[in-house]
């Protein structure tokens, strides 16, 4: 064969390599999602009297409703509240998450993993030779029963720490703000708080995402203290369990962002004012090191590879807050 030929063989064999390739990336184009994504308000740690709360599920249900929540998950100790049971409440704008807050324990300490999407009555807790195995074991059984775990408030009676969320395998998830007045969110002289304990667990290469839930259990005093914000495609049980798990939100006692966006180069945020409020925002990298500080309401972070995350944390004058998702730039573990 002369060189003529072949090089005629080789262009023919190159423009349909290119064809073929701009076939398929026109069809994964064409699958990709292409409605706008929206933040929904909503709580994932909610007690009624099917367990300890001191209300109904149907008034639990209607308080979320009337007061602006987009999706609600209640999770009743060792028990399942059927969501088919309350779905006169569920429209466009509102909808329930089944859910079931596994309650274990290891030499009298409390170790508690909400279950959300759970519809399986037979997942009971496991037990476990340690704090991380109980931990563990079940977060298996949630997930082999097709429901996504969450490790919840490690300092109820200080029950856990950032060992334990750097050992946990299969679980992305954990509270780092519960409103509980048991909680000791903050920690004490002996104790670091959880997110302390969560840049500790960040800095080891662990990747782990924060969420924040009042843990209703008394009508009166406990809703609406601190929630997530998802960006999920829709408002359905799925795409906003899908868009929890890929840290696609933010955790808020009160203050609201209103866009949120990483580019390659930066993390910019933009803050919806409110009244006489003046803002603080930290970005916060490794071992909680504080890298920069704005009192804008359009803060940005440009990324410099001096540090393995970065996170910001949202200050109001009014003792608001909202905590957003760790930003990561080295490999890090499931």
């Amino acid at each position: 064969m002369n060189n003529t030929n072949s090089l005629l063989i080789n262009s023919k064999k190159n423009i349909w390599v290119l064809i073929f390739l701009t076939a398929g990336f026109l069809f994964l184009s064409s699958c990709s999602p292409k409605v706008r994504q929206h933040w929904y308000k909503g709580n994932l740690h909610t007690h009624t009297t099917n367990s300890d709360g001191d209300t109904g599920p149907e008034g639990v249900i209607r308080w979320y409703k009337d007061h602006g929540y987009n999706f609600l998950s209640i999770t009743d100790h060792n028990f399942i509240t059927k969501v088919r049971d309350y779905k006169e409440f569920v429209t466009d704008e509102f909808i329930l998450i089944q859910g079931n807050e596994i309650s274990d324990q290891f030499e009298k300490i409390p170790l508690h993993v909400l279950a959300l999407g759970l519809y399986d009555e037979e997942v009971k807790p496991t037990g476990g030779g340690s704090v991380l195995e109980t931990l563990q074991n079940n977060a298996d059984v949630i997930r082999r029963f097709g429901a996504v775990p969450v490790l919840a408030h490690p300092n109820f009676y200080w029950a856990f720490g950032a060992q334990e969320l750097i050992g946990i395998k299969n679980c992305v998830l954990f509270e780092v703000l519960n409103a509980h007045p048991l909680v000791n969110n903050e920690g004490n002289e002996e104790h670091p708080s959880t997110e302390a304990m969560w840049d500790e667990a960040l800095s080891s290469g662990k990747k782990i995402y924060g969420i924040g839930t009042d843990d209703m259990h008394e009508i009166a005093t406990y809703p609406g203290k601190s929630w997530i914000m998802v960006n999920a495609e829709e408002l359905t049980e799925r795409f906003i369990l899908e868009a929890v798990e890929k840290g696609n939100f933010y955790v808020s006692t009160g203050v609201t962002l209103d866009t949120y966006e990483v580019t390659k180069n930066e993390l910019k945020i933009s803050i919806r004012p409110n009244a006489g409020a003046q803002y603080t925002t930290l970005f916060i990298g490794e071992k909680g090191r504080i890298l920069s500080q704005s009192e804008s309401v359009h803060p940005a972070y440009r990324f410099d590879g001096t540090t393995l995350y970065v996170r910001a944390k949202i200050l109001d004058s009014n003792g608001s807050l909202a905590l957003t998702q760790p930003v990561f730039f080295d490999k890090y573990s499931d």
